[in-house]
């Protein structure tokens, strides 16, 4: 072998080590940015339930002054809980109006 191709393999051979470096570098910093991905999405995941929880609780509460409108016992139930009908509004077709009362701590 020639002293020029031997200079020009360890160049090789350096250059592959260096890629081979930053490979991995490149490997763990996505690595890391995944995780932080997944957390920020489970973040994410997390308040859309809860968003949804909060527009199924709207609803049952929806549902259940429209019921107390004509049922005593659903309406001293909401009371008790600190929850008033408005009945002088006339609901439309489907369409129940209620208030929370609660104070919020």
């Amino acid at each position: 072998m020639k002293n020029w191709a031997f200079y020009v393999s360890v160049a090789l051979a350096a250059a592959c080590l260096i890629l081979a470096i930053f490979e991995v570098r490149v490997g763990k910093t996505t690595q890391q940015l995944q995780a932080q991905l997944q957390q920020q999405q489970n973040e994410i995941n997390s308040g859309l339930l809860n968003q949804n929880n909060q527009q199924l609780a709207r609803n049952i509460l929806a549902d259940m002054a429209g019921i107390a409108v004509t049922n005593q016992r659903m309406s001293r139930l909401l009371a008790d809980n600190g929850y008033t009908i408005n009945t002088n509004a006339v609901p439309a077709a489907g369409e129940t109006t209620h208030r929370n009362a609660r104070k919020t701590p």
